[in-house]
C-alpha cells in the first residue's frame, strides 16, 4: 500500500486550480495572493519529496491558513491545501486527522469545480485509500467508482490514472472475497499498461 501512496503523490495530490473569489480585491492583488499561496504550496511539495514530513506538515498548515485568510474557505486552492495536509497525515499513519480534512477538501472541490472534475477524482481516490485502510469498504468502493468515472470521462479508458484506481479497486475486491471481480479489474489494469507500453514504443 505504501507503493500505491507513493504513486499517488505525483498523480493525485499536488494539483491545484486557480479561480477568483474575493470581489473586493483587484485583479493584480488576486494574482499576487495566488502566487504567494502557490509558493507556500510548492514548499510543502519539496519538503515532502525530501522526506521532511514534520517540516512539510508545518508548512502545509501555513498554506492552509493563508488560503483560508486570503482566498476564502470555499475555494479550490483551499481545498488543495486541505487535501495536501490530509495526505501528509495519511502518509504518517494518522488516519483520524486525515479523514475530516479529506472530507472537507472533497466537499469544497465538488461545490466549486463540479462532480466530474479531475481534482475531485484525486481527492476521492485519496479518501478511498484511507477508508479502505479503516475497513470502510462500501464507502471506499463508491469513492473509487466515482473517481474512475471522472478519470475515464476526462482522460480516457486507457489512461495511467484509470489503471491506478482499477488496481486499488481490484485489491479491495480481493480483500472482501470478491475474487472474480478482482481478477476482471486486474485484467483491465494489465490491458491498460500493455497499451501504454505499446504507445511508448511507437513513439520511440
Amino acid at each position: 500500500m505504501k507503493k500505491l501512496l507513493t504513486l499517488l503523490l505525483t498523480l493525485f495530490l499536488f494539483s491545484s486550480v486557480y479561480a477568483t473569489e474575493k470581489s473586493v480585491q483587484t485583479q493584480q492583488q488576486k494574482v499576487n495572493i495566488y502566487q504567494q499561496w502557490q509558493t507556500l504550496h510548492q514548499q510543502v511539495v519539496v519538503l515532502y519529496k525530501q522526506g521532511g514530513y514534520v517540516e512539510a506538515l508545518a508548512q502545509a498548515f501555513k498554506s492552509l491558513q493563508f488560503a483560508r485568510s486570503n482566498i476564502g474557505e470555499k475555494h479550490p486552492n483551499t481545498a488543495s491545501s486541505l487535501n495536501t495536509l490530509a495526505f501528509i497525515y495519511h502518509t504518517l499513519g494518522d488516519y483520524q486527522k486525515a479523514l475530516p480534512l479529506y472530507r472537507s477538501a472533497l466537499r469544497i472541490r465538488i461545490d466549486t469545480l463540479g462532480e466530474n472534475h479531475l481534482d475531485v477524482a484525486r481527492t476521492q481516490t485519496n479518501l478511498a485509500l484511507l477508508t479502505n485502510h479503516l475497513g470502510r469498504f462500501d464507502e471506499a468502493e463508491l469513492l473509487y467508482k466515482g473517481a474512475l468515472t471522472s478519470v475515464e470521462q476526462n482522460l480516457g479508458l486507457f489512461h495511467a490514472d484509470a489503471a491506478i484506481i482499477l488496481e486499488n479497486l481490484s485489491l479491495l475486491y480481493k480483500d472482501t472475497n470478491r475474487e472474480l471481480l478482482s481478477k476482471q479489474l486486474h485484467q483491465r489494469v494489465l490491458e491498460i499498461r500493455a497499451m501504454q507500453e505499446k504507445n511508448k514504443k511507437e513513439k520511440l
